[in-house]
């Protein structure tokens, strides 16, 4: 029973020394990086919140996770194609017109065969 206990405590011990502090390592970058990379707040507040981060590293970085991430600004970097482009889109609720499946057909009269010839007839 006390071999039971005592493995108990190493893993406690382990679970709190070693997992703990590299999660909060993580959760620290984590926050340090999606601060900086906010376009939802403005320049200054992003320096605050470094510096902040800094000088407490997991009050500040929870705080930032708690007042200003929500505040942060998806932007798509899609660019639709223009109108005449091959890949662009039907306008919505226009008739798509049906997928063509394979290679187009060859003229007539030329050869199917592509690559060197064959040496063994």
């Amino acid at each position: 029973m006390s071999e039971f206990i005592a493995t108990l405590f190493l893993l406690g011990v382990i679970l709190l020394f070693v997992v703990l502090p590299i999660a909060l390592v993580v959760f620290w970058v984590w926050m340090l990086v999606d601060c900086l990379s906010n376009r939802g707040i403005t320049d200054t507040m992003k320096v605050v919140w470094v510096v902040l981060m800094i000088f407490f590293p997991f009050l500040g970085s929870l705080l930032y996770m708690l007042i200003d991430r929500p505040k942060r600004k998806f932007i798509m970097f899609y660019t639709p194609y223009p109108p005449s482009h091959p890949m662009s889109l039907p306008p919505y609720g226009a008739p798509v017109p049906p997928p063509t499946y394979g290679a187009p057909a060859p003229p007539p009269g030329a050869s199917t065969h592509w690559g060197p010839p064959n040496p063994w007839p």
